[in-house]
């Protein structure tokens, strides 16, 4: 999910701003039925995780993050800003930059369960000091102003195979590898 949804979703929305608006954040104009709802959740998700993560629901926290980030997906696909800026420039700098607000969200989000991917994330928003600094109540009523400058992104999570995963753990264990056990090592 992390790579599949939430790294997805970050790697379009900064490379299209990339592509489209030079790497600075565009202006937010007019929104629509659809834009509204999604700053709803922008502006509701922290404090839904906030208090899942006081109540000590790290699983229910898990489960919102990765749900936002599916709705944010889904808004980003369904506004399909690649096919929008050929017709309505204003109308895909508004998606974009609903998006790099979520964006910011995410890494903020991110922070407690993934620190070195959320600053990461926040590095390429091109945002100063640490995320993990970053006050989540002021963080709600604040964005990324408009012509801000972002960074390149790369993508932020890749996905490992099982196989890896149980070498790495075996090496952990320090026990021999399936690999070494059929070499009698």
């Amino acid at each position: 999910d992390l790579n599949d949804v939430i790294g997805n979703f970050i790697h379009r929305t900064l490379t299209l701003i990339h592509r489209y608006f030079d790497g600075r954040v565009p202006p937010q104009g007019e929104l629509d039925k659809a834009d509204t709802e999604f700053l709803q959740k922008i502006q509701t998700i922290l404090e839904d995780v906030a208090t899942s993560f006081y109540n000590f629901e790290y699983r229910k926290a898990v489960l919102q993050i990765t749900n936002f980030g599916r709705f944010a997906n889904g808004y980003l696909s369904s506004k399909e800003p690649w096919k929008l800026i050929k017709k309505d420039k204003v109308q895909t700098g508004t998606v974009l930059n609903l998006c790099t607000q979520a964006v910011r969200v995410l890494s903020m989000l991110l922070s407690p369960l993934t620190p070195n991917a959320a600053q990461k994330i926040w590095e390429y928003l091109n945002l100063t000091g640490q995320v993990s600094e970053a006050i989540w109540p002021i963080a709600i009523s604040s964005t990324i102003p408009t012509n801000h400058s972002i960074k390149k992104p790369s993508p932020i999570f890749h996905k490992i195979k099982a196989s890896d995963l149980q070498q790495q753990l075996e090496q952990i264990r320090g026990e021999p590898s399936v690999k070494d056990a059929k070499a009698g090592v």
